[in-house]
């Protein structure tokens, strides 16, 4: 007898058969596949969206307004002297050229956006089009839509922040 006594650690349970051990292994290794394909298809995603960033960054960038001396040297043709800022007003007026295929964004004329209540109602509409969430659970996987979606939204929603606290904007 051990130092123990007479204990039952099983509580009870009798060990698994043959068939419920292989059962176990079974769902095991089902698992185990399900969990792997799981993390292919995020790697796979990453590799998507790093594609799609290295294909748009500049053209969204130079939309933003990102300065080119924070861009550096690795995008020829990037104009250093290009300086606009997040301008609300600019980014809504040439948001149809950053667009995926297929956008319904109608061009606005600057002279719609005179009126910071016109400027609100557009800059909303123009992030329900590009919410992150709600694109992604449209855009079946489409890297480059959701990647610009991304971007769009949170240039869109920075610049407006600026443009409420400008003088004289009341909202």
């Amino acid at each position: 007898m051990s130092e123990l006594g007479d204990l039952d650690f099983n509580m009870g349970q009798q060990p698994p058969s043959q068939g419920q051990a292989s059962h176990q292994q079974e769902v095991t290794k089902s698992r185990h596949e399900e969990v792997k394909e799981y993390f292919t298809q995020e790697q796979l995603k990453r590799d998507q969206w790093d594609s799609a960033q290295q294909k748009l960054s500049l053209k969204l960038d130079q939309w933003i307004g990102v300065k080119a001396q924070s861009r550096g040297p690795q995008y020829p043709g990037f104009d250093s002297h290009f300086n606009q800022t997040n301008n609300i007003k600019v980014l809504l007026c040439t948001l149809q050229n950053v667009l995926w295929e297929g956008h319904n964004w109608q061009i606005v004329g600057m002279d719609k956006l005179a009126d910071p209540q016109q400027v609100k109602k557009l800059h909303r509409k123009a992030i329900m089009m590009c919410h992150p969430d709600k694109v992604n659970a449209k855009s079946e996987h489409n890297a480059d839509k959701v990647y610009i979606a991304n971007r769009c939204f949170a240039a869109l929603n920075l610049a407006f922040n600026e443009y409420k606290n400008e003088p004289g904007v009341r909202l």
